[in-house]
């Protein structure tokens, strides 16, 4: 992924993705990391090592993608927690879209597998794909998703 994001190296492309995280997630908050972490377990350890440092209380969440192939013990040792699809705040957060039907009484996914560059493209509303490849490779924040929401999701019908 590193080529195909246009950074010389994996490290390089591993360290904006670390640095932007570092720099950005602030103090008290839960963090979703929606899969695909990696095969370089000392990125990881160094991303959740940084974060343990500026921010100790901060739970981070891991919700596997289909590169994350090692058991649930060894994410564990990085991890807080791990789940599948999950229901947090009336939204389903997975790391693949999740199937329309599932997102009744919801008011969308949230997910990570799909790439800029995918040949199936960009799912529209009711989903929300924080895939790096789309964000500056910036994690993005839940408040911001929710206010995208008050602005593009169903209105309200009137009584």
């Amino acid at each position: 992924m590193a080529n195909r994001r246009g950074f010389d190296t994996v490290q390089h492309h591993d360290d904006t993705i670390i640095g932007n995280i570092l720099g950005t997630v602030p103090k008290r908050v839960k963090l979703f990391v929606l899969g695909d972490v990696g095969h370089d377990y000392k990125s990881l350890e160094r991303l959740v090592e940084g974060i343990r440092a500026k921010h100790a209380q901060n739970r981070i969440t891991l919700i596997p993608g289909n590169h994350d192939t090692k058991s649930a013990a060894h994410y564990l040792n990085f991890f807080d927690e791990i789940r599948g699809p999950y229901k947090y705040r009336d939204w389903w957060i997975s790391h693949f879209p999740i199937h329309p039907q599932e997102i009744f009484k919801a008011k969308g996914n949230i997910h990570g597998h799909i790439h800029v560059t995918s040949t199936t493209g960009l799912l529209e509303f009711p989903y929300f794909n924080v895939n790096v490849d789309l964000n500056n490779y910036l994690p993005v924040d839940f408040g911001w998703i929710e206010e995208w929401y008050s602005r593009v999701g169903p209105k309200a019908e009137p009584n």
